[in-house]
């Protein structure tokens, strides 16, 4: 699960990405990505796999164009009429696509999902959610049994989703960045001192030449 990617799998999310999408702030296509030659694929998997191992994401990863869309109905004059759509990364989707079936693959092996549940299971969708229904409804019918179903719709459940926990983790990358900033002004502080020194070595030994030469 945790070991790095490999070629077979960056060309199978290749082959699966959908031409004539909008680009995120990079303004990279998936047309792009799918005509790289062998080099650029291989670069483009390395810097995967340090992300990968690192737990960094690369900064345009995390920016996007936000395009507001109006709801059916709704006024014009209202913020919350529009559905916000972002456009991200193409590339940052390509490696979305490689995490997620490993996702899956694992998910499935260990049956972590119920047999129930059609999302994030393959080749399942609505229609067989609608199917379980009406064939339960169905069976309750012909047994004379009362059917009763439970309906929860989460407002905004992308928004709310891990909120803390994502503002928790921008906190300590923040403070990982100060750290890396301190850690470089004081490498660059040494060496200043060490070129100081060297320099100041160095007019010792001139001295010392000079009068000895003397």
């Amino acid at each position: 699960m945790t070991c790095p990617f490999v070629m077979e799998e960056l060309e199978d999310a290749l082959k699966v990405m959908q031409n004539g999408r909008s680009p995120g702030p990079d303004n990279i296509t998936n047309e792009m990505l799918s005509h790289l030659g062998f080099q650029a694929k291989r670069k483009i998997l390395g810097l995967f796999n340090t992300s990968w191992k690192t737990g960094l994401v690369p900064s345009n990863c995390r920016k996007a164009i936000l395009i507001p869309i109006l709801k059916v109905g709704k006024l014009k004059n209202k913020g919350n009429s529009y559905r916000p759509i972002s456009l991200t990364s193409c590339m940052c989707k390509l490696m979305e696509r490689m995490i997620n079936k490993r996702l899956v693959w694992c998910l499935e092996k260990h049956n972590i999902l119920m047999d129930e549940q059609a999302s994030f299971h393959q080749f399942r969708s609505t229609e067989d959610q609608v199917a379980y229904i009406a064939q339960t409804i169905e069976d309750g019918y012909q047994r004379q049994h009362h059917t009763v179903t439970v309906w929860v719709d989460m407002e905004k459940a992308f928004d709310r989703f891990w909120k803390k926990e994502r503002r928790k983790k921008e906190e300590e990358e923040e403070e990982e960045e100060e750290e890396e900033e301190e850690e470089e002004e004081e490498e660059e502080e040494e060496e200043e001192e060490k070129d100081v020194v060297n320099l100041k070595l160095a007019q010792v030994k001139v001295s010392l030449f000079l009068y000895f030469s003397m």
